[in-house]
């Protein structure tokens, strides 16, 4: 079947001209620091606009933890803070208070909002450098990965309901930084898969 997808997408226009090719150009950027835990640190990104859906949403908030690079992707309809705190406050319920959040500096990140969720969970609040994506570097890379995945032609509007299959497709492939699955390392098991059925 792999073999029959893989043909496909090479005689598909379409999909050959929208395919991300990641090739690094540059020296990678050093991290000094890693989280020592799980959601110890979380990078949040927005991407979009993208068609409206018909539920509303033309966003897409991208969360991943710093350590086992473990990402979400949730659809939305803007990128008000009030929005990002909604999501935000999901995420924290389910795996704990990130002691620090990096976000670039737009202004939705930087809100008054956004400031009082940080101060009231005792969180650290890091922005990056505007338009310099590379310090955000492997959630960057789920966003490539997102765009490969979603992309069927440029007036989709049913993208949201891909989402947790594309993300479930990033978090269960080996990531290179880590050279094991997020999933693995979050969960310590490898996800059961269909293509794991022999």
């Amino acid at each position: 079947m792999k073999k029959d997808i893989r043909a496909y997408v090479k005689a598909c226009l379409l999909c050959q001209i929208n395919k991300t090719n990641f090739k690094l150009t540059k020296q990678p950027i050093e991290i000094t620091t890693t989280a020592d835990q799980p959601f110890e640190r979380l990078a949040l990104d927005v991407v979009g606009p993208l068609p409206l859906t018909e539920t509303g949403n033309k966003f897409i908030l991208t969360m991943q933890d710093d350590l086992t690079k473990f990402s979400f992707a949730e659809a939305i309809p803007n990128y008000k803070a009030s929005t990002i705190t909604k999501v935000l406050t999901k995420i924290i319920t389910c795996f704990g208070i990130p002691k620090t959040i990096l976000s670039d500096q737009g202004a939705d990140f930087m809100s008054q909002l956004i400031k009082d969720l940080t101060k009231v969970f005792k969180t650290k609040h890091i922005s990056t450098t505007p338009y310099y994506p590379q310090i955000h570097g492997t959630l960057e890379r789920s966003h490539l990965t997102l765009k490969d995945y979603h992309y069927v032609k440029s007036d989709q509007t049913d993208w949201n309901e891909h989402l947790l299959f594309a993300m479930f497709s990033y978090n269960t492939s080996i990531h290179k930084t880590t050279n094991f699955t997020p999933y693995k390392l979050l969960f310590c098991f490898k996800a059961y898969l269909l293509s794991s059925i022999t």
